[in-house]
């Protein structure tokens, strides 16, 4: 798989800096198959991309858009970040967090802590036990690809350090925070909001899910 971000076309990036996320993803895969084929209704895939519930360019599409924001992302200052700039650029990260990698439900991401970015930026994954399913498989893993990577090493040293009100912080705070510097728990309204304002897709992260399982097995 090649390492060059930009030449990603999989969900999952695995190169030398990432040893062991494969067979981490693996089990998420595994986890999240019988739940997540498609958002289970009565709506047929075609209503769905007429809706704009799903993309008709599949997964690669929510990727370019992700991508499209990227320049703006990396060009968020140190300083005086305002409201709206902090929650694009943690949408941003959201959604690029389940674009290009295989994840599990929003409460395991938002259950993250401070104390794990170094797993997560080092070895491309980190593990929750607080999500819906944990009695049944123990633990989530949260992976990441070299974008979202990026994009979190940003936050932590760069975007995070304005609006947060420990100092210095704490391992056991949460890693992803509101502009008022509380604990992050509506990742799913970040994402369908970063996609609607870039694109006009309605998506939702369970939809995402659903596209990133049915990619993996394409691939296979």
């Amino acid at each position: 798989v090649p390492r060059d971000a930009t030449a990603f076309e999989a969900p999952v990036a695995i190169g030398d800096r990432f040893l062991g996320v494969h067979k981490v993803a693996e089990r998420a895969r595994r986890c999240q198959s019988q739940n997540h084929r498609l958002e289970r209704s009565d709506v047929t895939l075609e209503e769905k991309v007429r809706l704009r519930m799903l993309p008709a360019g599949g997964l690669a599409e929510l990727q370019a858009v992700v991508k499209a924001a990227l320049p703006w992302a990396h060009a968020v200052s140190r300083h005086n970040i305002d409201a709206v700039s902090y929650r694009r650029f943690v949408s941003i990260l959201i959604a690029a967090i389940y674009a290009f990698s295989v994840n599990g439900r929003q409460s395991g991401v938002m259950d993250m802590k401070l104390g794990q970015v170094n797993s997560l930026l080092d070895l491309g994954y980190a593990t929750s036990k607080k999500f819906k399913t944990n009695r049944k498989y123990g633990f989530q893993p949260i992976t990441l690809s070299e974008i979202s990577r990026a994009l979190l090493l940003q936050y932590v040293t760069t975007v995070r350090p304005q609006v947060s009100h420990t100092f210095p912080s704490e391992d056991s705070e949460a890693l992803l925070l509101t502009y008022k510097g509380k604990d992050e728990r509506h990742a799913g309204k970040l994402l369908t909001a970063f996609f609607v304002r870039e694109s006009g897709l309605n998506v939702t992260i369970t939809g995402i899910r659903s596209m990133v399982e049915t990619t993996m097995h394409k691939k296979e």
